[in-house]
């Protein structure tokens, strides 16, 4: 895996599977003009790097896993 997008989330009270959700809806729906990849899709990761936790997320079939 390679790193093809970096950006700084708001502030949310949402959970970090919400998150994941939000963040398929935006690569899928609603591009970043400065994105470049390819749609988010099934075996992507998605890393949140949060003030205390760095999460990771893979896209499955039916939603998210979180892998470490």
């Amino acid at each position: 895996y390679e790193c093809t997008y970096e950006g700084k989330l708001p502030d949310t009270e949402s959970s970090l599977f919400q998150v994941c959700e939000v963040l398929y809806y935006l690569f899928n729906m609603n591009r970043p003009e400065d994105f470049k990849g390819h749609s988010l899709s099934v075996s992507d990761l998605v890393e949140i790097t949060t003030d205390v936790s760095r999460n990771f997320y893979y896209c499955d079939r039916s939603g998210w896993t979180k892998v470490f």
